[in-house]
């Protein structure tokens, strides 16, 4: 593993946070044209997203700046890029075909088994399982609450219901 310091081995970072702050700040001005109560969210989850990307900017430079050193970071691309990739887009078809509050839970239940395997080398089927199926519910109920209930903003139903 090399080691690199100075601010340019914090360039990789600096790089991603730039685009981050600005990705979420176009889109957090874009949203300013959704009305008060459905934009709200948006406009919210778009403030934190433009503040982290600052933060990670900011982190970056203060590092650099203090002679920090940057590990390279050796990646298994399939399982750091590719498992999610498969994930997120399976997520996409299902919730075209069924909506969002039967593939939410699917999402969550897949998201989180895969980082029990990548975080601990296993899934340890007497507890993993559960938990998720425990978090996919509690955290799809909550969203039906605030979405459907409280805002009145209802969720996609999918092609197929």
């Amino acid at each position: 593993m090399s080691i690199r310091t100075g601010w340019k081995s914090h360039a990789g970072d600096i790089v991603l946070g730039g685009v981050i702050f600005t990705l979420g700040l176009a889109l957090f001005l874009q949203a300013q044209s959704l009305a008060p109560g459905p934009g709200l969210f948006p406009r919210f989850v778009l403030a934190l997203m433009t503040a982290t990307g600052a933060g990670i900017v900011a982190l970056a430079i203060l590092a650099g700046m203090r002679g920090r050193p940057a590990e390279a970071a050796q990646a298994d691309w399939g399982r750091s890029v590719g498992v999610p990739a498969i994930i997120l887009i399976a997520a996409g078809v299902l919730l075209y075909a069924i909506g969002f509050y039967l593939t939410s839970p699917l999402l969550i239940i897949a998201v989180y088994l895969w980082h029990c395997r990548v975080a601990n080398g296993a899934v340890r089927l007497w507890r993993d399982p559960g938990v998720a199926l425990v978090l996919a519910v509690g955290a799809t109920l909550v969203l039906y609450l605030v979405f459907d209930r409280l805002i009145g903003l209802p969720a996609p139903t999918g092609a197929l219901l």
